[in-house]
């Protein structure tokens, strides 16, 4: 068994756990469309993928405020029917959690999807097991990310935040471990950070992965 200074990892799932792009970047345009809604380009649309989904929609250029609650509503329902388990692992994310599972650290995720969809992505690419406790977005999207952070490290009982790392691929993330005072580490193989220096000055990271086996560098 290894030693790990490391007690606990929160995960974000989008991008960081899993790679959910195919489902949501469908479920986005169908919503567009149900709304005759301009359809942006792939790289605009990848914006979608982390972030609360209120705050997507309502930053389209043709999307009212009031109109982006009524499409979330609708984007809700076609993922959930449809396009829900449309996603895949990264590899070494089953191997991953198999390693620190089995040296005793602790597992959670911190994400912002519905909380009810995170839970059911979870028991069907079989994580459960090996993760304590997931936080999602409430059904209003008034929990932040570092809210959720704050639930987990308090399900925990947590009093050292130096044995907590947060483990994401967005500068939200980043911002919300750095809200949290707890370290983080970004991937780049996700869909926000890359290892260009401005993304690790930004990010505030104490280390890029550019695969998830790589998140175990530097821990122990």
């Amino acid at each position: 068994m290894q030693s790990y200074k490391r007690k606990l990892f929160i995960f974000d799932m989008d991008g960081t756990l899993l790679d959910t792009s195919s489902g949501i970047l469908r479920a986005v345009r169908y919503t567009l469309e149900y709304f005759h809604k301009e359809i942006p380009d792939d790289d605009m649309l990848k914006k979608f993928i982390g972030p609360p989904l209120r705050l997507s929609f309502a930053s389209l250029p043709d999307v009212a405020i009031n109109e982006a609650d009524e499409m979330v509503i609708v984007f809700r329902k076609q993922y959930s029917e449809y396009e829900l388990f449309n996603a895949r692992l990264y590899a070494g994310i089953e191997k991953l959690c198999e390693h620190l599972y089995a040296n005793n650290v602790k597992i959670a995720v911190a994400t912002n999807k519905p909380e009810k969809f995170a839970k059911k992505l979870i028991e069907h690419f079989k994580l459960a097991k090996y993760i304590t406790i997931v936080c999602g977005a409430n059904e209003q999207e008034t929990l932040t990310k570092a809210d959720l952070i704050y639930r987990i490290m308090e399900h925990f009982q947590i009093e050292d935040k130096s044995k907590v790392v947060m483990v994401g691929d967005t500068i939200g993330d980043a911002d919300a471990a750095y809200e949290c005072c707890v370290d983080f580490i970004g991937v780049t193989y996700g869909f926000g950070l890359s290892n260009k220096k401005e993304d690790i000055i930004r990010s505030k990271a104490i280390q890029m992965a550019s695969t998830p086996l790589d998140i175990l560098l530097n821990n122990q």
